[in-house]
């Protein structure tokens, strides 16, 4: 496994990163399989470059898209120590 480093992380805008996992996550759930097929995602940028907006976006693509009920929990990570993030919920449909 190779270290990840800032020249191998893409860089994407907002929309694109919303098209691109609407894509994915939708692909997977229309198909019945198992969100774990997907590598976890983390968006890390500047305070209101509009994260947490795509998220709520791209949970509403979900259910437009899939017909399913999707849940955001907005966890910022920055406000817990590694030991409190046993428990996150991840997926509700497996």
């Amino acid at each position: 496994m190779s270290d990840a480093k800032m020249v191998n992380i893409p860089s994407m805008n907002v929309g694109r990163i919303i098209e691109t996992l609407k894509d994915a996550y939708c692909a997977i759930i229309n198909a019945g399989q198992k969100l774990q097929l997907l590598p976890s995602v983390m968006l890390w940028g500047p305070p209101g470059v509009g994260k947490s907006q795509a998220i709520r976006q791209l949970a509403m693509e979900i259910e437009k898209n899939t017909g399913k009920r999707t849940v955001v929990t907005d966890v910022r990570l920055l406000l817990f120590n590694p030991i409190d993030l046993r428990g996150i919920p991840t997926d509700r449909w497996g």
